[in-house]
């Protein structure tokens, strides 16, 4: 129901290495946008990778100004709600999106961030070289206990230095998981969403 004219909470997804837009966000989420009267936006990788799947680049000014590109082409600055648009990805696209939200934090207030991976993975200093303060950001990082070692490491990393950077960030662990969504992924996603997107007073 919603006709564009007012502003709006945006959810920005970011699919893993070979996969697309279409795979990440599908009709399925019509519902959920509904609920909590968000827009959801997919935006491809940077990389081409074969016929109809991309990849995130390594450099994290090329994915930041790419994201910025599409989200330009898509809203127009007043049509995002203020302080409401946050991020949410799987694998290449989590680890990308911590990224964008350190290079523009004053942009974005939280993030899901669900088995990150990216390699090589750069550690998430920001574009401009200077340490932002994410005191106002809510992160949530997934992982599956059976993950490869890489990728648990590289969640630490991540907690490590969002904390360092004033952030409180949340991880979920799940049990006889491999790299893949959470197994409760649709049944939590509306809490999680309304959390990054702080749609309510406290964080969860």
């Amino acid at each position: 129901g919603y006709d564009g004219s007012t502003a709006i909470p945006v959810l920005v997804g970011l699919h893993g290495r070979g996969d697309t837009p279409k795979d990440f966000i599908h009709a399925d989420y019509q519902t959920l946008a509904d609920q909590l009267n968000i827009a959801f936006v997919a935006i491809s990788g940077v990389v081409p990778t074969g016929k109809n799947s991309f990849a995130w680049a390594t450099d994290p000014k090329t994915n930041v100004a790419h994201v910025n590109k599409v989200l330009t082409q898509l809203f127009r600055a007043e049509k995002i709600k203020p302080g409401k648009m946050a991020l949410f990805g799987f694998s290449q696209g989590a680890q990308v999106l911590l990224q964008l939200e350190v290079a523009e934090s004053d942009k974005w207030s939280g993030a899901i961030a669900m088995s990150p991976g990216l390699f090589p993975a750069a550690s998430l200093v920001p574009v401009s070289g200077k340490q932002p303060s994410l005191s106002h950001q809510r992160y949530l990082i997934t992982n599956g206990e059976k993950e490869y070692p890489a990728n648990l490491n590289l969640a630490k990393a991540d907690l490590d230095e969002l904390k360092q950077m004033g952030a409180l960030p949340k991880q979920l662990l799940y049990p006889d998981m491999g790299h893949s969504f959470p197994p409760d992924y649709y049944k939590q996603l509306p809490r999680w969403a309304a959390n990054a997107l702080q749609l309510n007073d406290k964080p969860e």
